[in-house]
């Protein structure tokens, strides 16, 4: 959508002369517009000098957009007087389409958008704001301030209530975008636009569907670096995902698909509106301005500096710690009652100069704090005039990162409203301080991604068609021959298995395998966990072991899974595990909406129990997916506990990253399940691999 708010000349389909008609609100709306303006009504008319013309063709221009608001059965026939007159932009508010069942109806107006390149908005939608303009194409929307924020809502009725909240706020926008039924524009078209809007510096979203998650993920995930992203997610659901039996699947829901996708493009969710307009006016207020990371706390009650030091440490937010000196610098001019240990107490009879000279004094610290203010009224409290010494004092300091509590209701209303203008940041509560101090600490570390590293493999294009080939002849699960062949042409070490269909087979196995230690596997596709069944047999060492191994879990297997498809059992030699051997999951799933997922996690019945497992959408390179195993709760296990020494995370991390490019390089397959792959501080093997088609 080029160019989509550029936007000189409209014209109201519908255009009404008579007051309680949505035709004649935007009109009212369109007052402080100062560029070309039309209306469209077979009965013509005028309203506050715009021009009512009888027909779309009959118009003196070509309208930079045309907003339609008849109803829905004459939408059609307008939208189409439209592309005739060559009008590229059309913003349907008209519902009564696919909202309430009659698709064929919003299917026929994408077939004539798409027939004359028209960019459709809606419909069912609220309409289009550009506040910086005066451009109000909508009803229910009013008094918008300009600002720097842009609002993206799927629900008109939510943007309103956004709106009128974020008012009371004294927030501003640049741009409201209400979507509608998203019968032409969605969300990832105007994410685009709104990326190169110099008005628009953070970017809200309300959102109840994705379309495209794949390409949502990359303009977000690109986006979020130089504009903050805040999105209610409440309710939100995709086009899909695939659905299998594996345990890759179980660990990659819809649910946990979308957290992934929030997470790796660095989007700050919320389920509540009130933390989304905290966040928003956070945003919209530091927007190119440092905060340090360590924070100072200033209050004249111990108990609330406390309970703030509980949340910033829940949060994860760093109070400063002091020198002697620096102590003794703070301590200047207070009186011997006041704690400077951070939080710093003035205590209770503090008035606006113990304020003012607590502030002083941290200035003459020469170093980067961040300062919140801890406020509680006493009889003593010039409140009014502490709000003016802190305004005074983030004037004079504008590169300090200064926010406020004063906690308590009408009698600091005044104070709260002075510093509002400053404008310092105030909380009324100090959890809602810390949970959005640490977003704002979150955003700004973010930086964007090294290029994945290089990995010296490279899998020729014909052997790669040969799998992709030889996959189609597969059934549910690939066989154990071409998934050793894979692992081996993509240089993934792991223990070779060989399948028995049937007893006789064993022996020439047996002298293939050619190890003191043998493991036995039930080979099905039905049957994910085989240990659940009985369906592993560990340390058989002799042939006649393993015959009867054959036949016992045979009979076991089809007792317990009457309905499976058995391919047989497979036989391989045990991994040799040492004291620092660790067994470490991988999955890799394919979702319909985000496109390629990997998991990793702690093997064995940890990732079955516990489900700690870390997810991201690919490509990822190697060194995040170290970060991934970093971030998992059993990570201590893996770097070493008790004198067992780490493993090996740059091979560990390297084996993973090709077992995703066997994914990204085979569509054939659409889940791969590895569990274990056995990792120490010298090597990383796989040791049981399923590779689903």
């Amino acid at each position: 959508m080029p160019k989509f708010f550029d936007i000189f000349s409209v014209v109201i389909i519908w255009a009404s002369e008579g007051s309680w008609k949505i035709g004649n609100d935007i009109l009212k709306n369109l007052k402080a517009f100062k560029w070309e303006k039309f209306g469209v009504n077979p009965k013509g008319g005028v309203f506050e000098g715009i021009e009512f013309f009888s027909s779309i063709e009959d118009l003196p221009i070509v309208p930079d957009v045309a907003v339609i608001v008849i109803p829905a059965r004459f939408v059609r026939d307008s939208l189409k007087a439209c592309g005739e007159k060559t009008i590229k932009r059309v913003i349907i508010i008209s519902a009564g389409f696919k909202e309430i069942g009659d698709g064929d109806s919003e299917r026929e107006l994408q077939r004539l958008a798409k027939k004359y390149e028209i960019e459709l908005l809606g419909p069912n939608c609220l309409g289009y704001v550009d506040a910086h303009r005066n451009l109000n194409l909508s009803f229910g929307a009013k008094n918008i301030l300009p600002g720097n924020i842009a609002l993206i809502s799927q629900s008109g009725a939510m943007a309103v209530a956004l709106i009128d909240i974020a008012l009371e706020s004294d927030l501003g926008f640049s741009k409201i975008i209400s979507m509608g039924n998203k019968a032409g524009v969605d969300e990832n078209t105007l994410l685009h636009e709104l990326e190169n809007d110099p008005e628009t510096q953070v970017i809200a979203l309300y959102l109840e569907s994705i379309e495209d998650g794949k390409r949502f993920y990359d303009i977000t995930k690109r986006l979020s670096f130089s504009k903050p992203i805040i999105l209610i997610k409440s309710g939100i659901s995709t086009k899909g995902s695939l659905a299998a039996s594996s345990h890759t699947w179980a660990l990659a829901s819809k649910r946990e698909i979308l957290e992934t996708a929030f997470e790796g493009a660095n989007i700050h969710t919320t389920h509540s509106i009130e933390d989304f307009v905290l966040l928003a006016e956070a945003f919209s207020e530091t927007i190119g301005k440092h905060i340090p990371e360590e924070f100072v706390i200033i209050t004249n009650a111990w108990g609330p500096g406390v309970m703030t030091t509980d949340h910033f440490e829940e949060s994860g937010i760093a109070l400063a710690t002091f020198s002697p000196e620096e102590k003794t610098t703070l301590m200047e001019w207070l009186p011997e009652a006041a704690s400077i240990n951070n939080p710093l107490d003035i205590i209770g009879d503090a008035t606006s100069v113990r304020y003012k000279t607590i502030l002083e004094n941290i200035m003459k610290l020469k170093r980067s704090l961040s300062i919140y203010v801890i406020l509680t009224p006493q009889t003593i409290t010039d409140v009014d005039t502490i709000s003016e010494v802190l305004g005074e004092f983030s004037s004079k300091h504008p590169d300090v990162f200064v926010a406020a509590s004063f906690i308590w209701g009408a009698s600091v209303q005044k104070a709260k409203n002075i510093l509002k203008k400053s404008p310092i940041l105030h909380y009324d509560f100090p959890r809602d301080a810390a949970k959005t101090f640490w977003k704002l600490l979150k955003q700004q570390s973010l930086k964007p991604e090294k290029r994945n590293q290089e990995i010296k493999f490279q899998v020729p294009d014909h052997i790669i068609h040969n799998f992709r080939r030889a996959l189609q002849a597969e059934k549910k699960l690939c066989s154990i021959s071409l998934t050793s062949d894979i692992l081996e042409a993509f240089e993934i070490e792991h223990h070779k298995d060989f399948l028995a269909e049937k007893k006789d087979d064993i022996l020439s196995i047996w002298k293939k395998i050619n190890n003191p230690k043998v493991v036995a596997k039930i080979a099905s596709p039905d049957i994910p966990h085989k240990t659940d069944v009985g369906g592993v047999v560990l340390d058989i060492t002799s042939l006649k072991q393993a015959q009867e191994v054959y036949d016992s879990m045979m009979k076991s297997v089809v007792s317990k899974k009457p309905k499976a498809e058995i391919l047989g059992i497979t036989f391989g030699a045990m991994g040799e595990k040492t004291p620092s051997t660790r067994e470490v999951f991988v999955g890799c799933k394919r979702d319909t909406s985000f496109g390629d997922i990997l998991i990793v996690g702690i093997g064995g019945i940890y990732v079955n129990v516990y489900e700690d497992v870390q997810r991201a959408i690919l490509p990822v390179s190697p060194e995040n997916i170290e970060k991934m195993f970093q971030k998992l709760t059993g990570y201590p296990l893996l770097s070493g506990v008790r004198g067992a020494k780490p493993v090996n995370f740059d091979v560990l991390s390297h084996i993973t990253y090709k077992i995703a490019s066997v994914f990204q390089n085979i569509p054939e397959i659409r889940e791969i399940d590895i569990n274990p792959l056995f990792s120490d501080d010298v090597k990383s093997i796989v040791v049981d691999a399923k590779l689903y088609i």
